[in-house]
């Protein structure tokens, strides 16, 4: 998150209309996992593709920085 963090726990997030949550790691390890209907083996495969989109566009980031002189970060 940029600016504010939450300070909410998932258990506590969870009690909002909410019916899964993840924390994963940039390279799509999952973290930390609470759902309402999502079983974890799902959760693992859901950080796994989000941890493959993450290295795209870190790698379309360094690209365009190197080739364009624009600085990007994928991570904002």
């Amino acid at each position: 998150m940029k600016g504010t963090e939450c300070n909410l726990s998932l258990d506590e997030l969870l009690k909002f209309e909410v019916l899964q949550l993840q924390v994963f790691s940039a390279r799509g390890k999952l973290v930390d996992y609470k759902s309402k209907t999502m079983p974890k083996e799902m959760a693992q495969m859901t950080a796994k593709f989000c941890g493959a989109v993450n290295l795209m566009f870190d790698a379309l980031a360094s690209a365009y920085t190197q080739l364009y002189k624009i600085e990007l970060d994928a991570s904002t």
